[in-house]
């Protein structure tokens, strides 16, 4: 459904053969945006549902969903989204205006509240209701409410599941990779993994400048204090050796290619390791833990290498071991 700003001017070209329709004023076409909210009188919702009985004749439209209810995966079809289909038309004093069926939804459930003369404009154009009218909406508005939270709710279980699951995940991929690390590295470097691996202003730094304050991936914190630059070369494959950036490189880095690269270059990705003026990159995507491996030269495309760092890790022992 088209999102049009409230009292915005809306024309329809006629088709060949119609009358040209006159000028209407577009209301609570909401799109994913809610911004005038507030209490809107029983006896106009009533009114309201009434017009929404009977839609605009002639004007089809397909049915929409709701896109300020929470949505699902099922959310083309999520039976705790609202729906609607048609439209409503209600003449004033100064203009005609036009609105979805749905917007009987949106004061109902969202507390959508229409501009005053599109109010003024139904409570002239409609006769007063009934007590039973006016007891009836009242019920509606709480099933409706009601159904809204409900639907909150199950989208706030969803996404803490999906959280616990990421984390778990994480935590598990951040073991991983120390125990990779640590077979990895000759004895006399495992100590960087106590000793020589990123501070804690390092990783500080890396939120900051890097990730916009938010909070450093464990994978991403594992990965920068066990290999922090201070093991010099890996091999990632057969003859194909890349320095290791410690963390502060790797902000540095970060700062010079966000000024010169040119796209593909994306601010969301991290530097790891550098060769000849090639980098491998981690593409994390805002709040993610994780992110696929990516080679990168500046004016050049950039390719995937790895699924992700704990590809990268399992990428290096194999390596490793076939040099054994």
């Amino acid at each position: 459904m088209a999102c049009i700003k409230d009292l915005d001017l809306r024309v329809r070209e006629p088709r060949p053969g119609e009358p040209q329709e006159p000028a209407m004023r577009a209301v609570g076409w909401l799109g994913s945006t809610l911004e005038a909210v507030g209490p809107t009188s029983p006896a106009f919702q009533a009114r309201l549902g009434r017009l929404a009985q009977k839609p605009f004749p002639g004007r089809r439209m397909s049915d929409y969903p709701c896109l300020l209810c929470p949505r699902s995966e099922r959310a083309s079809r999520d039976p705790l989204v609202a729906r609607g289909w048609g439209e409503l038309r209600v003449g004033g004093p100064k203009a005609t205006y036009v609105a979805p069926v749905l917007i009987v939804h949106y004061v109902l459930a969202h507390g959508y509240c229409p501009p005053d003369a599109f109010i003024e404009a139904v409570m002239a154009s409609v006769a007063e209701p009934t007590e039973a009218e006016l007891e009836a909406v009242g019920r509606e508005a709480q099933l409706q409410r009601g159904t809204l939270e409900e639907a909150r709710l199950s989208q706030r279980l969803r996404l803490a599941s999906a959280q616990r699951e990421a984390e778990a995940d994480d935590r598990s991929g951040a073991t991983e990779i120390r125990r990779i690390l640590e077979a990895l590295l000759p004895d006399p470097m495992r100590r960087g993994l106590e000793r020589g691996g990123a501070t804690v202003q390092d990783l500080e730094q890396l939120s900051r400048k890097v990730l916009s304050g938010l909070p450093v991936p464990d994978l991403l914190k594992v990965w920068f204090g066990g290999v922090n630059g201070q093991h010099g070369l890996l091999r990632v494959s057969s003859g194909d050796e890349w320095a290791l950036l410690p963390a502060t490189s790797a902000v540095s880095c970060w700062k010079t290619l966000c000024g010169q690269a040119t796209p593909p270059w994306k601010r969301s990705w991290i530097p790891l390791l550098r060769r000849e003026g090639a980098f491998l990159v981690l593409a994390l995507a805002p709040r993610a833990h994780d992110g696929p491996i990516l080679e990168y030269r500046p004016g050049a495309d950039a390719c995937e290498r790895f699924p992700g760092l704990l590809g990268l890790a399992r990428a290096l022992l194999a390596q490793d071991a076939r040099n054994v």
